[in-house]
């Protein structure tokens, strides 16, 4: 770095005495040279100031006749891509729609006849659609990457041809994944995996098969996000098990990166179609990996993703019913989101609240009323001040309200009555707010409350049926009006509702039951509650 400083140095002082080409030239070169340097320490200002001073010359070289525009697009690409490799894309992409002008120039000129410089047109192309589609203009990506494919599919075929044209396609592929219309996004996903996998039997061509893992796992996201769970799978175990076999022979932590995201996404899958026998052991290999890449880059990103592991390695257990294996992995999640800047923002402040009142839940299903008490107190703080920035987040609010309110009705406290109230209060300005899907849950609370607080059966039965009208397949709702039905003395009718929930999955079950200790703890008699506890004894 020192001798690329000298050499700028005294190449411009040579330069005031005698504007002389090659020194003009070699101090350009010097000034790149010197941009490299502090690029690779991450100096990106003074990069970017290196190579514009570096451009100044080069220009003036190009007018005078001693510098080519074909030795111009080199120059331009070589600073893209730099930019682009330190995800600097805004400065990137000027430097590619330089090297675009550049190319129009030679195109107009005739110049582009080479068949070699028409692919470096085409990977120009193709860099700067990858470039606007990490700045999110997905639209105008897909009009240059057209043109590259253009290009590309117009050329021989061969490996490096059918390489860049199948990047091409995968990049259009993402551009339409990003845009919501998946169907679209699969096609070129599906161009793209074809031409790739003609290679494929060159597992030592690592370039084939990462671009290949890539697609696989697009194609999963695809077939995600169109409810198609179990191809989904398929695609995501394909790419797993080449991001395996890459990340065993390569030392690249980028590929533990992409290994634990595919592993977390495969997990997601199987959490959402209820496997979570299945979705578990994934979560813990991509906690793994993730943990790996951090190890090895110390980004910051890795912890985060180890944190969401854990999150959801704790959700799987407490959706299966298993409360006590839930809470440390919820507990090490929270404590994380818990240590995070007070300016990481709203994103991860909802995370860690969620956090906090899945473990309250955890702790009331277990009877730990106290503890329950403090997460869902604190989950309920949390969820109080992003509602006063984002309305969005009343409706969270209030529902931690409702927790906070059970926990001490438990407990036999008396502001358990006031938190219920608020809860009640912060529902009716989500409804104020325009947001009527809530109104069934509504109504389903206000009629707990008549039953909790106020033991009015009538009024209870009465709310609660508008609200099961209304969504009859909502389990607060069932529940609420099966309890109204019991204590205004329709038994059967109420035991139908009840004995389906107590019958589905374990957290129904745990709501249920929690709702038996609160009817206790109110006073309501042995006799009225039979029918419940009679359920849990079958």
């Amino acid at each position: 770095m020192g001798y690329y400083r000298k050499g700028v140095s005294l190449g411009k002082k040579l330069s005031e005495r005698d504007p002389d080409a090659g020194i003009k030239s070699q101090t350009a070169l010097n000034l790149r040279g010197l941009g490299d340097c502090y690029a690779a320490m991450g100096q990106f200002e003074d990069a970017v100031s290196c190579y514009d001073d570096s451009l100044e010359i080069y220009t003036w070289l190009v007018s005078s006749g001693h510098f080519s525009e074909i030795e111009m697009v080199g120059v331009y690409n070589n600073m893209a891509s730099t930019m682009h490799d330190a995800e600097l894309y805004d400065q990137a992409l000027k430097y590619y729609q330089q090297e675009m002008a550049c190319f129009q120039g030679l195109l107009e000129s005739g110049a582009l006849s080479d068949d070699t410089l028409l692919m470096d047109l085409a990977l120009c192309y193709a860099n700067q659609g990858l470039v606007l589609l990490n700045l999110g203009d997905n639209r105008q990506a897909l009009d240059i990457l057209e043109k590259a494919s253009e290009i590309f599919s117009s050329a021989p075929s061969g490996p490096e041809t059918d390489y860049y044209q199948a990047t091409v396609l995968s990049s259009m592929g993402r551009a339409w994944q990003n845009m919501g219309d998946y169907q679209k996004a699969r096609t070129y996903l599906a161009r793209s995996v074809s031409i790739l996998e003609q290679y494929a039997g060159d597992t030592g061509n690592h370039q084939v098969m990462r671009a290949l893992a890539d697609n696989y796992r697009y194609m999963g996201i695809s077939e995600k996000s169109m409810a198609q769970a179990e191809k989904a799978m398929v695609w995501y175990s394909k790419a797993i098990e080449l991001y395996d076999l890459l990340a065993d022979s390569q030392d690249d932590p980028s590929l533990l990166w992409k290994l634990a995201t595919a592993l977390h996404e495969l997990g997601a899958v199987y959490m959402d179609a209820g496997d979570y026998d299945t979705a578990r052991p994934l979560f813990s290999r991509a906690k793994d990996a993730f943990a790996s890449h951090g190890g090895s880059t110390g980004s910051a990103d890795a912890r985060d993703n180890v944190a969401i592991c854990d999150n959801n390695i704790g959700l799987s257990f407490y959706n299966q019913g298993d409360y006590d294996s839930a809470i440390p992995y919820l507990s090490d999640a929270a404590g994380y989101y818990w240590s995070k800047p007070e300016d990481s923002g709203p994103n991860w402040k909802r995370i860690y609240a969620d956090c906090c009142g899945f473990l309250g839940r955890c702790y009331a299903f277990l009877g730990e009323y106290e503890k329950a008490k403090g997460w869902h107190q604190e989950s309920a703080l949390v969820f109080e001040a992003l509602s006063k920035e984002q309305p969005g987040y009343l409706h969270s609010y209030a529902l931690s309200l409702y927790w906070a309110a059970m926990d001490r009705v438990l407990l036999g406290d008396s502001q358990a009555e006031n938190y219920y109230i608020l809860c009640l209060d912060r529902y009716d300005k989500c409804l104020e707010n325009g947001d009527k899907s809530l109104m069934p849950n509504y109504l389903a609370l206000y009629a707990f409350y008549y039953l909790v607080f106020d033991n009015d059966y009538g009024q209870a039965l009465e709310i609660s049926r508008q609200a099961w009208q209304a969504n009859p397949e909502d389990v607060y709702v069932k529940k609420v009006y099966a309890h109204s039905l019991l204590f205004s003395g329709y038994v059967e009718e109420s035991l139908a509702i009840l004995s389906g929930l107590v019958a589905g999955i374990p957290t129904d079950i745990s709501f249920v039951r929690l709702d038996l200790e609160v009817f206790r703890t109110v006073g309501y008699s042995g006799s009225q509650l039979d029918p419940i506890s009679r359920l849990f004894d079958k």
